[in-house]
């Protein structure tokens, strides 16, 4: 089959896909909205949380489908197998996939702890809310929004790269039809919704998943010489490993990883509104634990088996340099293979061009659709969430669902720009997740019952920004201090982004360029922690030594606990009440707080 037919093919094909999940998602709101049209309100916060409608295994799937997207078809093999250094091989395999996969079980603990303090949260950003004030809020939730914005973006980028390089067709029309679809069904159905189609979705990328793990197990026949000879020697050094490839992951960049890889996934999760939607929505303690850990193992499972895919690739020869010629050999006379593409190379799905040559190929595309799916419609209620839960609290729902739009809309055209966006996906999850090493650390530390009369709202903000403030210092130092270098690697890849030493660049290699370098992530992390504890002491030296409370807004304006007293043992443990019935779960009378209460916890939210 030529081009033009897989085109028909993959086209007609992701056409059927998309219109089933669309109308799948539709049909099911429909009935569920008359079956529960007398006894459910239908209100914003029916719409933003599900609160306590879901069991076990449809959270599974949905933090399965959620987390999952067409960024794993690309980012783990491209992390795995490149080669220049830049590869973190069988360690960052290791490390990857498993930092994929264990956050949702943080959430799981975390969510429900939240769900204890404060019932009636809507959102992290609401919690922010209740135990920071209103400013703390206020940052975390353009925090919240910018780290949910850059996850779609780069899934737009993704699937666009796949239909626009892999497939030969327009970038642009594959991110329209799957941005418009999963916003009509979104506005109409809310996070329910989202999370019934994450089942069906689920299954169907199992299905196509096994297709190709079938596939690769029965027709992968390379060569693949042992012991890989020169592994991870410098590029051009070695003739037998010209591209420096590092299987073992014995360089740099595996190494790296170990600490890399779970500092950025981790918090990059505790930013994503996607995730904490479902520890609202699960049933009960026991739903939502369980639930977690079945999402974990499936992800831990295909990011793995993706990852491993770039290392069989570089490892059998079928990552392809390329030649380059003129004056600075950067005159591409014949293109290497493509780095957003190197799972299709290990399943020999690749021509020349680096376009589609194998049935196997428009298995991969199916495969990629259902996870964008799945992913763009939890960022789209994520996003939703978190704006919605800060600005138009106690709203009628019909200001949320045009929030959907609003907030949505924009990333829709921005993505399917007909050129794309031109960025590496791995750099655009590299700027969410150094911001969100800024911040992840002074968020969790408002868990914590004890450090609740030592930190406010002001502690959290002077820690996140002034993290934010070393971090820059010292990537524009770092940049400034081996320019030489950076500008070497950077003509050597035929790249020139830091050709000229200015601020400019410094702040962008800091941010997008650092090729996940661990000391990157270190600074951060560390200086917000202690900046938290450094307010804690001071606070806490204040209320000992003093007749002063504390600094102003460095400390909690109030003891909130009291307000919402912790869920009932029994129910903790896992009720079955609202499970799979798509209908919320009778609610204690601890849950039902008194007026006064409520009156006081939406002043302190706001």
């Amino acid at each position: 089959m030529d081009l033009k037919g897989y085109q028909v093919l993959t086209w007609s094909l992701t056409a059927v896909l998309l219109a089933s999940f669309a109308g799948f998602a539709l049909i099911f709101a429909y009935l569920r909205k008359r079956r529960l049209s007398g006894s459910v309100n239908f209100n914003q916060e029916e719409f933003i949380t599900a609160r306590r409608q879901v069991g076990a295994l449809r959270i599974g799937w949905s933090f399965f489908a959620g987390a999952l997207g067409a960024w794993v078809i690309s980012s783990p093999p491209s992390y795995t197998g490149s080669g220049f250094g830049y590869g973190a091989g069988a360690i960052g395999l290791a490390f990857y996939s498993l930092s994929s996969g264990l956050p949702v079980i943080m959430i799981a603990f975390a969510g429900d702890l939240i769900r204890r303090k404060v019932p009636h949260v809507l959102s992290l950003t609401d919690f922010m809310g209740w135990r920071y004030g209103w400013v703390a809020k206020t940052y975390v939730v353009i925090l919240c929004l910018l780290d949910m914005s850059i996850a779609i973006l780069a899934e737009y980028t993704s699937i666009g790269t796949l239909f626009g390089v892999y497939l030969g067709s327009k970038a642009y029309a594959i991110t329209i039809c799957v941005g418009i679809l999963t916003l009509i069904y979104t506005t109409y159905g809310g996070l329910y919704i989202s999370i019934i189609t994450d089942q069906i979705q689920g299954v169907a990328v199992c299905l196509l998943f096994s297709i190709c793990v079938i596939y690769m197990a029965a027709d992968f026949r390379y060569p693949l010489p042992k012991p890989f000879v020169d592994d991870c020697a410098p590029a051009f050094t070695s003739e037998a490993n010209p591209q420096g490839f590092c299987l073992s992951g014995k360089n740099k960049a595996g190494y790296s990883s170990i600490f890399v890889m779970p500092a950025s996934l981790f918090t990059a999760t505790i930013f994503s509104e996607a995730m904490w939607q479902r520890a609202w929505a699960s049933a009960d303690k026991r739903a939502l634990v369980r639930g977690s850990f079945i999402g974990c193992v499936g992800i831990v499972l295909v990011v793995f088996f993706v990852g491993l895919t770039g290392i069989l690739a570089a490892w059998a020869g079928l990552i392809l340099p390329g030649e380059f010629g003129g004056p600075d050999f950067c005159e591409v006379i014949e293109p290497p293979t493509d780095y957003n593409l190197y799972f299709l190379a290990a399943l020999g799905a690749l021509n020349n061009a680096s376009q589609i040559s194998k049935w196997i190929g428009v298995v991969v595309m199916l495969l990629a659709v259902c996870m964008n799916m799945s992913a763009v419609d939890s960022l789209q209620n994520g996003l939703t969430a978190g704006f919605s839960s800060h600005l138009l609290k106690g709203k009628p729902v019909s200001w949320t669902k045009l929030a959907v739009l609003v907030i949505n809309v924009p990333l829709v055209v921005l993505g399917a720009r007909p050129n794309g966006l031109d960025l590496k996906v791995l750099d655009l999850f590299l700027l969410a997740n150094m911001l969100c090493c800024t911040s992840a650390i002074p968020v969790l530390l408002g868990l914590s019952e004890k450090l609740h009369p030592l930190l406010g709202g002001a502690s959290l903000v002077f820690s996140c920004l002034f993290s934010f403030f070393c971090t820059s210092l010292y990537g524009v130092d770092y940049f400034y201090n081996n320019f030489t270098t950076i500008q070497a690697n950077d003509a050597a890849g035929c790249a020139f982004k830091y050709q000229v030493k200015d601020f400019g660049n410094a702040m962008k290699y800091t941010w997008m360029g650092n090729g996940y370098s661990w000391d990157f992530f270190l600074i951060p992390l560390s200086v917000s922690l202690g900046s938290m504890l450094l307010c804690a002491l001071l606070n806490w030296a204040l209320q000992r030594c003093t007749a002063k409370p504390a600094l102003l807004g460095f400390t909690a304006p109030a003891t909130h606990p009291h307000l919402y007293p912790a869920e009932p043992a029994e129910e903790s443990e896992g009720s079955d009440e609202g499970k799979e019935s798509g209908s919320p779960a009778k609610r204690s009378s601890e849950e039902l707080a008194v007026p006064a209460a409520q009156e006081q916890f939406a002043t302190a939210a706001q």
